[in-house]
């Protein structure tokens, strides 16, 4: 077999991941160039070890079993594992990496698996030995990017003491203690331990450092294991996901649902990224509430927050204003976000429909009804404001690079009022059409020719709505592609007209570090390369369901069925429309 070293160069992923848990990871950050031991991993006993050992830097080494299923994300397997230090003879390393192979058998492996509901196979523990060149440590410890004490996520913990840390881990000391808010770049506290173990700024600032590299590295917390040798200098002897943490108690009731489709919360959100989504939310949710007489002081309500690298907004503070409507079931509220939440002894939040309640909420109805037509004239008035803004501030990007700093000052500032105006317009759009659309659910569904799934159907066939012209713009420019070729001039001509509507887009729309189709025209080409032509025609579930439920319905109620319908309908293509002017404008 062959000997694969830590941060060897043309590894596939295959061949990294058969290099188990704990041997992958510091493959992994070696190869990043964080300041990992040198080591070698192999997976059975060698007789010829000398040109290994002389490649890491000789003894002494270190001898750690790093086993396939092992610092799994519901599964540290911490501790279970064999761990040898200060290996100083060819004789005890044969030694060592026998008793590490044979550990993966041990009781206290078998007892873990139980307690895991992890099924216990050989086969499945497959385990390598990592060798690396031991260190001889002033100071050790742990650190968790994230505080796993509080939940805090701008908080880093650490734990350390003097020599290895074994003895950490073993409880033989007490350690130094320290948070750190590593967002602010500020400690926290700092809890000195009887031995007076006390890391330098200098020191206690760069294992701050790295360890949020190496989060960001991962892109999730980290629970990392360090020293610092008798010479200061500073090394990760293991870095694994942090598998368990208390659930802060310092915010509301959150919920990221309506956030993870559009990007903002499918994955880590840079804080410029949050500030601009943040400015737009945090003052149109409180308006749009204060406006439907809903909540009658919204500005003290923080509506948005950034935890774990993630968007949420306040649903805590949306169901407090909601218990004011007759009806409203708190269960029914998070089953259409998919929310999944345990309610306690007490059960869900139910408002009673009785006298007071329809008095009370009599106002709320009439600002509601109110404010969905004045979000209609709203996106009408906005659309030729929009335009003309857009295609100015467009024109004045071409000379950026001739302006002066004061002229690309006020353009600036004019693009940012820009977004800001048409994200804020966009966010009440987005609660107007939620709740017009839950007010014609419930219509719908008391009808007698009802059937699950008519508001779907009731929202098929829509005309002019802008994603659906990015597809049928696409299949053209599919066409002349198959005939001409993607090198042809009328190819490009096709391209060209194509970016002209649709440059805007691109593989991230809510990430301003990536380009738009209109930076990257290679990628309208693979686009073109990857199309599927559909020529068969769209089976129309509007007309027969919309007739069925018509007829069904009385006068009066067959009048509202249409009305409701129309506007249902509107609402959801002026939303389409907004959010493209949302995405022109992070462009």
């Amino acid at each position: 077999m062959t000997i694969t070293y830590l941060g060897q160069r043309g590894l596939g992923p295959l061949e990294i991941k058969l290099m188990g848990g704990k041997a992958s990871s510091l493959h992994v950050l070696k190869a990043a160039n964080f300041n990992v031991p040198s080591g070698f991993v192999l997976s059975s006993e060698l007789s010829d070890l000398e040109e290994a050992l002389a490649t890491i830097g000789g003894f002494p080494v270190a001898v750690r079993s790093s086993g396939a299923m092992e610092d799994l994300p519901n599964a540290s397997f911490a501790g279970l594992y064999e761990t040898f230090l200060f290996v100083s003879s060819m004789d005890e390393l044969k030694q060592k990496i026998h008793d590490c192979l044979e550990s993966r058998h041990s009781l206290r492996v078998k007892d873990y698996l139980d307690h895991k509901g992890i099924s216990y196979r050989p086969e499945q523990l497959k385990m390598t030995v990592l060798v690396q060149k031991m260190i001889d440590p002033a100071i050790a410890g742990v650190l968790f990017t994230l505080n796993p004490i509080n939940g805090h996520d701008e908080e880093m913990y650490v734990e350390y003491c003097e020599g290895v840390g074994e003895r950490l881990v073993s409880g033989h000391v007490t350690p130094t203690q320290v948070r750190y808010d590593w967002m602010k770049d500020s400690l926290i506290s700092e809890v000195i331990n009887q031995e007076g173990t006390k890391l330098s700024g200098e020191l206690l600032k760069k294992l701050i450092t790295q360890s949020a590299l190496i989060q960001a590295h991962y892109g999730h917390p980290q629970d990392i294991e360090w020293a610092v040798d008798k010479k200061g200098e500073l090394f990760i002897l293991q870095s694994r996901p942090v598998t368990s943490y208390l659930p802060r108690e310092d915010k509301p009731e959150l919920t990221n649902a309506d956030f993870k489709d559009g990007g903002v919360s499918a994955r880590v959100c840079t804080q410029a990224m949050y500030s601009i989504y943040r400015e737009a939310l945090q003052v149109s949710m409180g308006d749009y509430f204060q406006k439907i007489n809903l909540i009658k002081n919204p500005q003290g309500i923080v509506w948005i927050h950034y935890c774990y690298g993630r968007v949420y907004w306040n649903a805590e503070a949306v169901k407090e204003g909601l218990k004011n409507i007759p009806g409203y079931r708190e269960e029914d509220f998070d089953r259409d976000l998919g929310v999944q939440k345990e309610y306690g002894p007490s059960g869900c939040h139910v408002t009673p429909t009785n006298p007071i309640t329809i008095l009370k909420a009599i106002p709320i109805l009439f600002a509601l009804n109110r404010e969905f037509s004045d979000c209609e004239a709203m996106v009408d008035q906005f659309r030729d404001k929009f335009e003309v803004r857009d295609l100015r501030l467009k024109e004045d990007l071409k000379q950026i690079k001739s302006q002066s700093s004061d002229a690309f000052h006020v353009w600036f500032m004019e693009v940012i009022i820009h977004q800001l105006e048409t994200e804020r317009s966009y966010f009440r759009t987005i609660y107007n059409n939620a709740n017009y659309q839950s007010e014609y659910k419930g219509f719908i569904k008391k009808l007698k020719g009802y059937l699950d799934g008519d508001e779907i159907d009731l929202m098929g066939n829509l005309q002019g709505v802008t994603h659906l012209d990015v597809q049928g713009d696409l299949g053209k420019l599919a066409k002349i592609a198959d005939f001409y070729g993607l090198d042809s001039q009328k190819y490009h001509e096709g391209r060209e007209k194509f970016l002209d509507a649709h440059y805007h887009h691109g593989p991230a729309e809510l990430d301003l570090k990536v380009a738009r189709w209109g930076e990257n025209k290679e990628w309208v080409d693979e686009l073109v390369k990857n199309f599927v032509h559909h020529d068969h025609q769209v089976k129309d579930a509007y007309t027969p369901t919309f007739t069925r439920l018509e007829s069904s319905a009385g006068f009066f109620k067959k009048k509202k069925l249409i009305e409701m319908t129309k506007r249902t309908r509107n609402f959801l293509r002026i939303r389409e429309e907004i959010r493209a002017y949302s995405t022109r404008a992070y462009y």
